[in-house]
């Protein structure tokens, strides 16, 4: 998943317009992630 999430990022840095959704959701993805894990402790 890790390696797809960066394709995906390398490629939209390209084009500015897809750029800040991107970082966005990546965003979001590891705050996520970070919230579940704390919870699970």
């Amino acid at each position: 998943m890790g390696g797809t999430d960066t394709g995906n990022a390398s490629q939209y840095l390209r084009s500015p317009a897809g750029a800040v959704p991107t970082y966005a959701l990546t965003y979001f993805f590891l705050m996520l992630k970070v919230i579940l894990d704390i919870g699970r402790s």
